[in-house]
Parts: C-alpha cells; sequence; structure tokens
C-alpha cells in the first residue's frame, strides 16, 4: 500500500512509520521541520500545516492516510487559537478533500480520549462526548476532526483512533507521563486530585502504532479507543517512578475530585491489538529525553 502519515516526525508517526517500512508498504511522511534522523525508505514532505498550504504538493496515488499532526500549540489559548484551528480542522478538511478526489480508500484520523463526557467507569466507543461548551478549544477541534471526516463514510473508510495517553521514549517533556518522572527527578511536586489523583490506563507508544498499523486493514468504518493493559492512578504511577529513582515524590493535593480517564480497550485487543506493555516496563523509555 501506499500510505500518507502526517505528524510523521511526532512519537506515534515515527514508531507508525517504521512497522509499515518493515511490513512493506510505501511510506510518504509529512513533517513542518526538517528531519536529521531520517528513516531511510519514508519519502519526507516538508509542509508547515499551520500555514496555507496546498494538496497539490502531495502525491497522487494514496491508498491510506493516516493523520496524525496536530498543533503543538494545543495549550496557548486564545493566543494561538488559529494555529490550532489550521493543523487540527483545516488540514483535516484539506485532506479529506484530497482523498475524495484521489480515490483513497481509508482515512485514518487521530482523535483524542478526552472527548467523553466524564464518568467512573471505563469509556465505551458508543459513549456521548461532552457538550462544546465543556470541551474547549483544543478538545472541540478534535470532535470536530471527527464530525467532518465521519461525513465522508459514504466515498471511504473512515477509522477514529482515541487514544488515552501515549507515551514512549524522547517524548515531547511536557507530556504528561514524562512530566511526572521529571518532577519526582527535579524534586517538584506533583498535583493530585481527591486522594489519588487521575485515575488512567496510558498506551505504551508501541502497542499503539501496532493498533493503528492494524487499523489499515479493516473493512468498515469504525471507532476504537487506544489505551493501555493497566489501570492506574497517577499516585500509583509517581510512587513507582519514585521507587526507579530512588527519590520520594512529593504531593500537593488540590481538594478537587478526582477524574477518571480510562478506555476501555474490547474493541481494541479484540479487532487491532491487545496491548501488551505495562507503563511499569517502561521507565527507561521515559527517562529518555530527545535534546
Amino acid at each position: 500500500m501506499n500510505i500518507l502519515i502526517t505528524g510523521v516526525n511526532g512519537l506515534l508517526g515515527r514508531s507508525l512509520a517504521n512497522l509499515l517500512v518493515k511490513d512493506g508498504h510505501s511510506v510518504f511522511g509529512i513533517s513542518h521541520v526538517k528531519i536529521s534522523n531520517k528513516i531511510d525508505e519514508v519519502e519526507y514532505l516538508y509542509l508547515d500545516l499551520s500555514q496555507d498550504w496546498s494538496t497539490d504538493k502531495l502525491p497522487k496515488e494514496i491508498d491510506v492516510i493516516i493523520h496524525l499532526a496536530q498543533s503543538s500549540k494545543f495549550r496557548n489559548f486564545p493566543e494561538n487559537a488559529l494555529d490550532v484551528f489550521n493543523v487540527n480542522i483545516n488540514t483535516t478538511a484539506k485532506l479529506l478533500d484530497y482523498a475524495k478526489n484521489n480515490s483513497v480508500s481509508k482515512f485514518i484520523y487521530t482523535s483524542s480520549g478526552g472527548i467523553y463526557k466524564k464518568t467512573k467507569e471505563p469509556f465505551l466507543e458508543s459513549e456521548s462526548i461532552q457538550m462544546p461548551k465543556e470541551l474547549g478549544y483544543y478538545l472541540g477541534s478534535k470532535a470536530s476532526g471527527e464530525i467532518l471526516a465521519q461525513s465522508y463514510i459514504s466515498e471511504f473508510i473512515v477509522v477514529i483512533l482515541r487514544p488515552f495517553f501515549i507515551y514512549g521514549p524522547n517524548q515531547n517533556r511536557s507530556m504528561l507521563i514524562p512530566r511526572i518522572f521529571d518532577n519526582i527527578f527535579n524534586d517538584q511536586s506533583i498535583m493530585l486530585d481527591g486522594k489519588e489523583g487521575l485515575s488512567l490506563n496510558p498506551i505504551h507508544v508501541q502497542d499503539a502504532a501496532k493498533a493503528t498499523e492494524m487499523s489499515i486493514h479493516l473493512n468498515d468504518s469504525s471507532i476504537f479507543n487506544l489505551g493501555g493493559p493497566d489501570i492506574l492512578t497517577l499516585k500509583k504511577i509517581a510512587i513507582e517512578m519514585g521507587s526507579f529513582l530512588k527519590k520520594d515524590p512529593i504531593f500537593e493535593f488540590t481538594g478537587e475530585d478526582s477524574d477518571f480517564l480510562i478506555a476501555d480497550i474490547g474493541e481494541m485487543s479484540k479487532k487491532l491489538h491487545k496491548p501488551q506493555i505495562s507503563l511499569f516496563q517502561s521507565f527507561e523509555d521515559i527517562a529518555k529525553k530527545s535534546f
């Protein structure tokens, strides 16, 4: 297959591209920055998706689009709202139009597990999502992307992936799992809601990449959560990380109620890939930083 990946130099994009080329696929990867450590078999396309880019620069013969790219400025609202809009919504619309006009057979869109309406149970893919005023701008852009993508179900297969806290080596240190690790290492406080903090089941990038790779073989439009095998709390994660680092975590308690952001991974495990890697086996990976 000829496969186009946006965000190819991100944590998931790079791991996925490696899997796909090893399995004999032709991979075209979009990145907004020049890449020094290229994957030899990937053909790189350098496009800044936050600007007014043209689909004329994309190859004409693509079987599958895997849209992983998202704005790196998603936390900076409202200052960088247009950057988030251009990457997360406008680019999605352009890619969908390109897919329709170039006989693409499958469009895989990465959304977010954060869009679900809050509950104390693991989220099924059939659960309701939050109201627009509750989503906020970034998650609203992800939900909007889902709506745009699913509008094309009559034209090609659309697969929506909702990841829950992907982690792995060389991840941006501002993301949740490496941020906890670095706070412990640097003797900085970890804020906890309730007694234990957020409950979650984070997924290692290798498991997320394998599940995403398997989604290219689906024959029906679908939605899947991507989560890890273990349900944990922030406090439990921090204590285990502290043991690894031989440091005692410093906790501060907010007095707020703790949230549950836990993916039900039944559908993922049955139809894509059953996650294998435990967070507690991955501290060496989390410790790896890119400089």
